[in-house]
């Protein structure tokens, strides 16, 4: 990354281009058959200039025919390319579907690996439902793979001990960190091998945070909505009912922690911030703080990339704020960049495992 890119951009763009270009220069790939796409949500984030920054290392590395493709949701950063259509309307109803089975299987895991009752099964069973959905989303079969996913949850609520009490520790910050094992030094496997079940925040509310903001921008006059209020708020309790349908597939899970309403979590939000600041996670994450202190879990890490300023600067900045209004929160703050020390990381946690040890002793 550092190599086709520089050190003034983010840390999540450096890895991202050095994920790219680590792949297209192995020799495992033709040059001549492959395309590489990115997914842009605009905003204000550099994110927006992925797209730049890796045609730019492509044309560095003498790869300037292999085309970059923007899968965009903001306006204005859409590129159009010969032979690729999306056919959405098709694809939606399939999208929400792997979005919230992805989730859903993210969360039985975390749930049950450190209640499992044979070492291995977990993950063993982690692979056995990614392989089989794919065979379905390939296939576009979104009640199939809602079917499967009730039979996920009961499966993994057999393997799993429901008198085994463990630490629960909450994990925030920048989408691409907080979920990219590989970027944050492998931060969830490391608690959960050391007896702690990790709680992650569902990539849903990332996307359903929209739907707040309609309100806000049209209250603090930061933006013309032409959209009705009441149409928006109609496709988000469709939304919702969706993500609750999930959540009913795996109440038979003891552990199971369900989607949060996303409107709630904008409530919770602005007792910390002003929801005017929805640059990057903006009021995204102490919405997630708080829901997380709400629901019983104090002990929560936020990983935060550095010279991610969206994310960065309002993690930290938040943090006086958020204690005023939780005051048994206990928080812990981990900058990730190309020179972090694994010493200086796993040090940290430790203290943060001691603590949440402390709460069921």
């Amino acid at each position: 990354g550092l190599k086709y890119a520089n050190n003034d951009v983010c840390y999540p763009a450096t890895i991202v281009i050095g994920s790219i270009m680590n792949a297209l220069t192995s020799g495992k790939y033709d040059p001549d058959d492959v395309a590489v796409i990115m997914t842009q949500t605009g905003g204000r984030c550099r994110a927006s200039n992925y797209f730049s920054l890796i045609k730019n290392a492509l044309v560095s590395a003498g790869l300037q025919n292999v085309p970059v493709i923007s899968l965009a949701t903001g306006a204005g950063l859409n590129n159009n390319q010969p032979g690729f259509k999306l056919q959405w309307r098709k694809l939606l109803g399939v999208v929400l579907n792997v979005m919230l089975y992805a989730d859903c299987l993210a969360k039985l895991y975390h749930a049950t690996i450190v209640r499992e009752t044979e070492q291995g099964i977990t993950l063993q069973l982690r692979q056995k439902y990614t392989k089989l959905a794919c065979e379905l989303i390939e296939n576009n079969q979104s009640k199939q793979l809602q079917k499967l996913m009730a039979e996920a949850a009961e499966e993994f609520t057999k393997h799993t001990d429901i008198n085994k009490k463990t630490p629960v520790i909450g994990i925030v910050g920048e989408i691409y960190v907080k979920y990219n094992g590989f970027s944050n030094k492998f931060v969830s496997n490391w608690l959960e091998e050391n007896g702690v079940e990790v709680v992650a925040p569902a990539l849903y509310n990332f996307f359903m945070t929209r739907f707040p903001n309609y309100h806000i921008r049209k209250k603090h006059f930061m933006q013309n909505i032409s959209t009705p209020l009441w149409l928006t708020d109609t496709i988000y309790k469709y939304l919702y009912k969706q993500a609750q349908k999930y959540d009913g597939f795996c109440k038979a899970h003891p552990f199971y922690r369900p989607f949060s309403n996303i409107f709630h979590d904008a409530e919770l939000a602005e007792k910390v911030v002003n929801l005017a600041g929805d640059f990057g996670e903006g009021w995204e994450l102490p919405g997630e703080i708080s829901h997380l202190a709400t629901q019983g879990v104090e002990n929560v890490v936020s990983l935060q990339p550095f010279g991610c300023i969206a994310n960065h600067i309002i993690s930290k900045g938040i943090e006086k704020k958020i204690k005023q209004v939780y005051p048994h929160l206990n928080l812990l703050f981990l900058d990730f960049d190309s020179s972090t020390s694994e010493a200086n990381v796993f040090n940290r946690l430790h203290f943060m495992v001691e603590n949440a040890k402390k709460s069921i002793n």
